[in-house]
């Protein structure tokens, strides 16, 4: 069919849906593990969290393929003082690049807009490196707030179709 001929030339869907997590009270993490695979090359985390701490940051961790510990080395910021429950919550776009390969250092970038006091709204823009000498494989991630709960969110991973 025409269809059929079409998505030959130009290809199947940009990003595949490969796992998620919705809460609606508190947890203390939200904890996303076979994430990641050797299917694709590049990983779209995108979530909506509340923290239910105010100002409380939100961390990132991967967790190991090896024996599903976290590289606790390796934990960044998600956002810098992120809301607190009522005030909304922040949105985060995170980009992770071949975290199942052992042959080099992984690298993300991460994107995310949030509400602090004072009615500032801010965007933030990060990138940064995975310094474990690229030994480790990451088969997920843990995303974690510095004090208190995460009292609601979501979040999900989307794999990019390699081209």
């Amino acid at each position: 069919t025409t269809v059929e001929t079409l998505k030959t030339y130009i290809g199947g869907p940009g990003l595949v849906y490969i796992t998620g997590n919705t809460v609606s009270s508190a947890v203390a993490n939200i904890s996303l593990t076979s994430a990641f695979s050797t299917t694709y090359n590049v990983y779209k985390v995108i979530g909506q969290i509340s923290t239910a701490t105010n100002g409380a940051d939100v961390h990132l961790n991967f967790i190991k393929n090896s024996d599903g510990s976290l590289a606790t080395d390796n934990a960044h910021y998600v956002s810098g003082g992120a809301t607190a429950q009522g005030n909304g919550a922040q949105s985060t776009e995170i980009t992770v690049f071949n975290p199942m390969v052992t042959n080099c250092n992984k690298s993300a970038f991460i994107k995310a807009g949030y509400y602090r006091s004072n009615d500032r709204y801010i965007t933030a823009s990060t990138a940064f490196t995975l310094n474990d000498g690229g030994s480790n494989a990451f088969n997920g991630i843990r995303i974690t707030p510095s004090s208190g709960n995460i009292d609601k969110g979501s979040v999900r991973v989307y794999g990019v179709v390699n081209s």
